[in-house]
């Protein structure tokens, strides 16, 4: 009788891998992404009722390639992704692979870091940090993209959560075991991680220091000196520092940029800022801007910035607000749910609608308070 873990060797596993990958590629070469999809297609069901152990990895391996595929163009209804996933599984647990038993148990881990990724695109986030943990209890020792990467995924997916201070943990680990763009992306991270906290003075030494390297990306650059505007604002509420940012000409004159100075400004005590934003109905009119089509935050910020029109029954308007309100969990960053929920208060505070004012703020304030470890029920300093 075979021992669990013996019916795969890792040899194998990774013979099987490379030659599946080999052939996607090369169709994704000639024909597009569309083209990969209809061989994994294909293949699924060309392999369907197979029993040999061989054939079951190969199908196993084309499992998990739709749901990579899937997780960078999405294609499957809810239904279909739900069944690969518990398709390969069975095949796993067929081959007697036992999740944190067998030697070749990462193939568990595989699956569920997939899942998270998934999951985190769908606005899942507590289902999608749970895989990400899964998967790296699965994965012990040797988890795919290395132990750095890992701590630096565990470390977004507590801070998405609102966990900032577990995600600092993380992260400091991952800041010593990762290079290149992942460093950056780490120290970015935990930037933000302090800022939220409230370490200003250690925030503020570290900005300083990253500010002064030599080889950073243009992208990084840019992050930062939008992190020290943001930060200056949570102490001043002055927001020249981010509309000069966001010119034309200047770094951050990008979408995501605009779209986040319009709901901090929405967010904000003063009216002054509401005539110095841009309509984010007309960004699409900007030949010099790439607006994405599908954009949750802009959606959302859209929808606010439509409630100012008095024009429009208040009824609407409300419910509207109500429903972005809700789909507000769905965004990617944790600041900018928080955010939005201040820029909804607000909204509902100008529009004397004040049960439903003091319903959004509370909700703000309880999120503050969770980010923030107890610091703060109010991050961004909008109702101090």
């Amino acid at each position: 009788m075979m021992k669990s873990g013996d019916y795969w060797t890792e040899a194998e596993i990774n013979a099987s891998k490379q030659r599946i990958k080999d052939e996607l590629d090369q169709r994704q070469n000639l024909a597009g992404p569309e083209a990969r999809q209809q061989l994994i297609l294909d293949r699924l069901k060309e392999y369907e009722g197979s029993e040999k152990s061989a054939e079951l990895l190969d199908l196993f391996v084309y499992l998990v390639s739709a749901l990579v595929h899937h997780s960078r163009f999405p294609f499957l209804t809810q239904s279909r992704y739900e069944r690969l996933l518990e398709h390969a599984r069975t095949i796993l647990q067929s081959q007697g692979i036992r999740e944190g038993r067998s030697r070749v148990s990462f193939l568990h881990g595989e699956l569920h870091f997939i899942q998270s990724q998934i999951e985190r695109q769908e606005g899942r986030h507590w289902t999608a940090a749970w895989h990400q943990f899964m998967g790296y209890h699965a994965t012990r020792g040797e988890p795919p993209g290395g132990e750095g990467f890992q701590q630096l995924s565990l470390g977004n997916r507590a801070m998405r959560l609102g966990h900032t201070r577990l995600a600092r943990g993380y992260l400091e680990k991952a800041e010593s075991l990762v290079t290149g763009s992942l460093l950056e992306r780490c120290r970015l991270s935990l930037l933000i991680c302090l800022r939220l906290l409230g370490e200003k003075d250690l925030a503020t030494e570290r900005l300083d220091q990253l500010t002064k390297a030599t080889d950073l990306s243009e992208e990084t650059r840019r992050e930062l000196s939008w992190e020290k505007a943001l930060h200056d604002f949570v102490a001043t509420q002055d927001l020249v520092p981010l509309l000069m940012l966001t010119r034309k000409g200047q770094s951050c004159y990008h979408t995501s940029y605009l779209v986040e100075l319009s709901v901090l400004a929405m967010a904000t005590s003063s009216r002054q800022w509401l005539e110095r934003i841009p309509k984010l109905e007309n960004l699409r009119r900007r030949k010099d801007l790439e607006v994405p089509r599908q954009d949750l935050f802009l959606n959302l910020a859209r929808t606010l910035q439509e409630a100012y029109d008095t024009e429009r029954p208040m009824s609407q308007r409300l419910h509207k607000v109500g429903e972005s309100l809700s789909a507000a969990q769905g965004l990617f960053n944790v600041e900018k749910e928080l955010l939005y929920w201040a820029a909804a208060a607000r909204w509902l505070l100008r529009s004397r609608s004040d049960d439903l004012a003091a319903l959004a703020q509370a909700e703000y304030e309880s999120r503050s308070l969770l980010t923030s470890d107890g610091r703060t029920r109010d991050i961004f300093q909008v109702f101090t």
